[in-house]
C-alpha cells in the first residue's frame, strides 16, 4: 500500500507543479510516479486479499497515534472523507482479524 500511495502523491505533484519551479521538467517524475502507482497495484493483486487484509490490521492502530498528533495541534481530527476511510480501515481491519481467528484466511 505504501509504495501506491506514495507513486500516487509523486504523479500528483508532478501534475500539479508542486514543489517545482516554474518552467522545471516534471514529464520523468510524472512517469516514474504513473508506473511507481501501477507496480504497487501489482503488488496488491499479485500477494493477494489475505496480505490486504493483514495490512488493515497493521495500519488500523495507526488511528489512535494520527488522532492524538492532531488533538495536540489542536486540529480537527476528521474531515467527513478521513472519517469514512478510518471507519473502512478499522471495519477491514476486524473483518481481517475475524477471518484469520476462523481459519478462512492464513497468516502464514
Amino acid at each position: 500500500m505504501p509504495y501506491i500511495f506514495s507513486g500516487a502523491f509523486a504523479a500528483k505533484l508532478a501534475l500539479t507543479g508542486e514543489s517545482y519551479e516554474s518552467g522545471e521538467q516534471r514529464a520523468g517524475p510524472l512517469f516514474a510516479g504513473v508506473l511507481a502507482t501501477i507496480y504497487g497495484l501489482w503488488l496488491v493483486y499479485a500477494a493477494g486479499p489475505a496480505y490486504l487484509f493483514m495490512c488493515a490490521i497493521l495500519y488500523a492502530p495507526g488511528i489512535i497515534f494520527y488522532v492524538w498528533a492532531r488533538r495536540e495541534g489542536n486540529q480537527r481530527i476528521f474531515h467527513p472523507v478521513e472519517a469514512v476511510i478510518a471507519a473502512a480501515l478499522v471495519a477491514a481491519a476486524m473483518l481481517a482479524v475475524y477471518e484469520m481467528w476462523t481459519g478462512a484466511v492464513s497468516p502464514l
